[in-house]
């Protein structure tokens, strides 16, 4: 039950913090689950996706999560939910798992390692 709160208080919390972004486009949201192929850094990943959102007009979000975490597994039931469609709308979420990127990958960026589930405004460089 306290788990359920904590996911209910982190997202209420994660998208009041995008709804009061100045970048309010009016598309729909786009989900884009990303894991690491051979030779591609975090960084060029992120530089490509968020130019895919920029061409899009969608604002770039970094979501990281992971598969044994309820919260995160719940995050990813809910988003062909209408209301979490509605509240994502004109965002390009970039989900990065956990379990994919390492400390190494994701602090240098800005991004801790060690929380999730967890939202990110980025700009066109990924950070």
């Amino acid at each position: 039950m306290a788990r359920t709160r904590l996911a209910g208080f982190s997202l209420s919390l994660s998208l009041a913090l995008l709804a009061g972004s100045s970048c309010r486009p009016k598309e729909n949201a786009v989900w884009a689950s990303i894991h690491p192929g051979p030779g591609e850094s975090l960084p060029s990943i992120l530089e490509r996706e968020t130019g895919k959102a920029a061409r899009k007009s969608l604002m770039p979000v970094v979501y990281i999560g992971a598969t044994w975490d309820m919260t995160s597994t719940a995050i990813k039931q809910s988003r062909r939910d209408p209301l979490m469609h509605d509240a994502l709308q004109g965002t390009y979420v970039i989900e990065l798992n956990i379990d994919d990127w390492g400390e190494q990958d994701l602090e240098p960026l800005g991004f801790k390692a060690g929380v999730v589930p967890y939202f990110y405004i980025v700009d066109g460089g990924g950070r």
